[in-house]
């Protein structure tokens, strides 16, 4: 049972206009809006949220696939899993300042959304959290992130560029499958990439690791035919299987080094640098 789902006292689906159901005002005195709310209302339009309103339980909005306009308070401190998945209308959102996590699923499928402004204080992004975001084209991460899980940002076909956070750690599977970057600026703090972290960027052309890297996982960078280079100055821990495209990536790289034997393995076309070269 989630959080919210323990408590009382939160706007539910007995407290909804009999009439109107298009456009709901959320009025002062409620505190959260409760675990399924307003789940699956299709014809809601338009949702204005009081500012004593802290909490957005999960799956509040799910579904609500006409939704276009939704106001959230700056009082909020909590939005649950699921919150506004398939919300397939909205096409912006400011998350407030109090809010620290962005939980599992909280905008998938919301296919609609094209910009989204992401609080400083943020500390988590859940899995699939942006999942099937077709329209999200730039998204700046706070640097207080140091993790994207499974599929944070899987399929966000438009999304062609991305401020990373400057303390990121760790990239999970699968977590940029099918965007649309066509150069990547990963952080020097950046350790693992997870199998098919970034699989099918068919826009990609050029890559610089840092070298803080340790870990590759298999496919990282496979299906992305137009990445022509790679950089690699430094000898990670582990490398998957095919990470690049064979007969397309040529990879930049010390005669000799870990990389180097991994691409005579895999039979990639290798570039020599000189180790005081820029």
């Amino acid at each position: 049972m989630s959080e919210c789902a323990k408590r009382i006292e939160a706007f539910s689906k007995k407290d909804l206009p009999k009439a109107n159901i298009k456009r709901v005002n959320v009025p002062e005195g409620f505190e959260r809006i409760g675990v399924n709310a307003f789940k699956n209302l299709t014809k809601l339009k338009e949702v204005r949220i009081a500012e004593s309103v802290k909490e957005i339980c999960g799956h509040a909005f799910e579904g609500c696939t006409m939704l276009s306009a939704v106001s959230l308070p700056s009082s909020l401190k909590l939005l649950g899993e699921a919150a506004f998945m398939e919300c397939r209308r909205i096409q912006s959102l400011e998350i407030p300042g109090g809010v620290q996590s962005i939980k599992d699923r909280t905008f998938k499928f919301c296919r609609g959304l094209e910009s989204i402004t992401l609080p400083d204080r943020l500390v988590r992004i859940g899995e699939n959290a942006f999942y099937n975001c077709d329209k999200l084209a730039h998204i700046e991460l706070p640097d207080t992130i140091e993790r994207l899980p499974f599929r944070t940002f899987y399929m966000c076909k438009s999304l062609e560029s991305i401020r990373f956070s400057q303390n990121l750690k760790y990239i999970g599977k699968e977590a940029f499958v099918n965007c649309s970057f066509q150069q990547l600026e990963l952080p020097e703090s950046l350790e693992v990439i997870e199998e098919s972290g970034f699989l099918k960027c068919k826009k990609l052309t050029a890559l610089k690791l840092p070298k803080n890297v340790k870990t590759i996982g298999k496919w990282a960078f496979h299906g992305c035919p137009n990445l022509k280079k790679v950089e690699i100055r430094h000898n990670p821990d582990e490398m998957g299987e095919w990470i690049f495209n064979r007969n397309d990536v040529t990879v930049h790289c010390y005669e000799g080094s870990k990389i180097d034997r991994y691409c005579r393995q895999y039979d990639y076309k290798v570039h020599y640098i000189q180790p005081d070269s820029q």
